[in-house]
């Protein structure tokens, strides 16, 4: 599912129904933005804290690692074989070329 805002390279992962359910309809503040982690107490204690779903909000967008690669592999096949000034002219080839993507 893209994210609303910036590029098409950002998506945000897809969260169970039940999960867009609690946040939409929630009465959320910036003091309690998400469902709180039950912490070791002197009563209890735990090793790790007992997190229910949704805690710490939905996840953030997160940009499409495509380019990245391309660019990458267009980077090392670039350098092992042709000198340099064609290198910086093929990377800058290769990141313009996918960005459009």
């Amino acid at each position: 599912m893209p994210c609303s805002v910036g590029e098409k390279e950002w998506t945000t992962t897809p969260v169970p129904q039940t999960i867009t359910d609690l946040f939409r309809n929630g009465n959320w503040t910036m003091e309690n933005p998400s469902p709180t982690c039950q912490c070791s107490s002197d009563k209890i204690k735990k090793m790790l804290p007992v997190c229910p779903l949704g805690a710490g909000g939905l996840p953030p967008p997160q940009k499409n690692m495509l380019v990245d690669i391309i660019t990458s592999i267009c980077v090392i096949s670039a350098v092992s074989s042709v000198p340099a000034s064609f290198v910086v002219f093929l990377i800058q080839w290769c990141v313009s070329k996918w960005k459009h993507l």
